[in-house]
């Protein structure tokens, strides 16, 4: 009886967090009208803007690479620019996730989507990663978001989640094989269903693949 009472506790907690969840993203929403209200240039010159950033934070990647090689700058600074251009890559990347750039121009989209990835190798291949960004909105915070826990959400802290916090291709060799046993313990509670764990197994083996797994190998 006290199970059944800490079980429906945990589902009210759950369905709380949802609703708050909702009302968050309906207030987001709400915000991002107003801007593209207010600055309708944005939107209608949106590729141009997705590319212009694309191609300045590639320019700002090599001059950082040219001016280091040259003895113009030290490495730690290569480092925190670079740091600068890749995040705003990181950015772009989430926005094609999503088709916000050359939605109807397939050709020109797959090419953003791999010169972020190339220019980011060691990140998940932006093409798997979409279906798990987009599985992630719609089960955020639960236990089927591999997307977090991914990133380490969700996991206890200790050296391990320590080490895999600043490497994200070493947290997935020390995680390989959860990545596979996993999605069965969620199908044995009913959190999936079979064609998720079939679409689960092949992300997780996928993910890095192929500069990501490539590249680390020639560490």
């Amino acid at each position: 009886m006290t199970e059944i009472r800490n079980d429906q506790s945990k589902e009210q907690d759950f369905n709380r967090l949802r609703a708050k969840d909702r009302q968050i993203q309906s207030d987001l929403m709400a915000v991002s009208e107003k801007v593209r209200a207010r600055h309708p240039f944005l939107i209608k010159h949106r590729d141009a803007v997705g590319m212009t950033i694309f191609l300045v934070s590639l320019a700002g990647m090599a001059l950082n690479g040219w001016l280091w090689l040259e003895g113009i700058i030290p490495a730690w600074v290569v480092i925190v620019l670079s740091a600068f251009w890749t995040s705003l890559l990181h950015e772009l990347e989430h926005d094609l996730i999503h088709y916000m750039y050359f939605r109807k121009q397939p050709v020109w989209h797959n090419l953003m989507m791999a010169g972020v990835y190339i220019a980011r190798p060691l990140t998940q291949n932006p093409w798997v990663r979409r279906h798990l960004h987009l599985h992630h909105h719609k089960v955020s915070g639960t236990e089927t978001d591999l997307e977090e826990r991914a990133i380490t959400n969700g996991e206890k802290w200790d050296w391990r989640r320590f080490l895999m916090v600043g490497d994200s291709m070493f947290a997935f060799y020390l995680r390989a094989g959860k990545y596979f046993k996993e999605p069965r313990k969620l199908l044995a509670q009913g959190k999936v269903n079979r064609n998720d764990l079939k679409n689960l197994r092949i992300i997780a083996a996928l993910s890095f693949f192929p500069l990501g797994t490539t590249i680390y190998a020639k560490r």
